[in-house]
């Protein structure tokens, strides 16, 4: 047996670095395959795995995955029962976002929030593309990172376009993990070949008609971008939503929110409707952002009771 790294998953298929520093393209062995149950995908990018090499050169069987460190999972689009896996073995996630449309985001950004904390995955919201803002976008920007600011998210606005605050945006990335993830044309691929030109990533100019970016990363793919830097470029998911987490432990990926759980009057109160609710006084007094508790609250309705 090999011992190797998934760096490329497209499929059916997996590019495996190995120990010997080859590259392998992997296919999965049937009885691992069947064990995906409640998955629509079993491997991917950032597993470690053990595989066999066939005569055939550079390919090869993945018999078996070493158990992760983490990984992040969001709800299937196809299959609503089924867990969709993002990466594994992360040390943080990042999430990209065109800087203009920063505040019709807010339930995006809640929901990647939400997914990264009940994996403990150490989140970062990262606004492109800030060489587009106007004086008025500027000040909206300036508002949402407020609201994230306030509690203890980090946050960075960056140009891959005019490369301004790449350093800073180097210096995040230097000796971990890190998942890019967000909408499809908000610049991940952009930023991949900013600070690792030999990354290649294909990408494509403005739309004239939407004046946005558009989609062209198809595959999941682990680059090295320095020692021990590796950067997992995904393509973009149009929803987010979080997959196995139970009604009565929402609050739980709110800090906001399970702070003040404990204040209120009943012990099972779910900051819905209760009275002496100290979640739903907070809220009225401006403690807690309109937007986030419309986030719980959508979510928490879209739970079975």
């Amino acid at each position: 047996m090999i011992q190797g790294r998934v760096v490329r998953s497209t499929g059916a298929w997996y590019q495996v670095k190995g120990e010997d520093g080859s590259y392998y393209a992997c296919q999965l062995r049937g009885k691992l395959r069947l064990s995906a149950s409640q998955f629509t995908n079993f491997v991917v990018v950032g597993d470690e795995v053990l595989f066999k090499s066939l005569k055939l050169q550079a390919t090869g069987v993945i018999y078996k995955i070493i158990p992760r460190k983490n990984y992040l999972i969001r709800q299937a689009t196809c299959r609503k029962s089924h867990g969709q896996l993002l990466a594994a073995n992360l040390d943080q996630a990042l999430l990209v976002l065109a800087a203009p449309d920063a505040p019709t985001q807010l339930d995006f950004i809640d929901h990647f929030l939400v997914v990264a904390e009940a994996f403990e995955i150490p989140p970062m919201i990262v606004f492109n593309k800030i060489d587009l803002l106007n004086k008025l976008q500027q000040e909206a920007l300036e508002c949402v990172k407020g609201v994230y600011e306030k509690l203890g998210y980090e946050t960075l606005a960056i140009s891959a376009y005019d490369q301004l605050c790449l350093s800073s945006f180097y210096q995040v990335l230097l000796g971990k993990v890190s998942l890019l993830s967000g909408h499809s044309g908000v610049g991940k691929s952009t930023l991949v070949n900013a600070i690792s030109p030999a990354a290649n990533q294909t990408v494509a100019p403005t739309s004239p008609f939407s004046k946005s970016g558009q989609h062209t990363t198809t595959y999941t793919a682990l680059f090295e971008v320095a020692p021990n830097t590796f950067i997992i470029d995904t393509p973009g998911i149009q929803t987010l939503v979080p997959y196995a987490i139970e009604k009565q432990s929402l609050s739980h990926y709110f800090p906001e929110i399970c702070s003040r759980a404990p204040t209120c009057k009943f012990y099972n109160c779910t900051h819905l409707h209760e009275p002496d609710c100290a979640v739903i006084e907070a809220l009225e007094q401006g403690e807690i952002a309109a937007s986030r508790y419309k986030s719980y609250s959508r979510l928490a309705d879209a739970k079975h009771p």
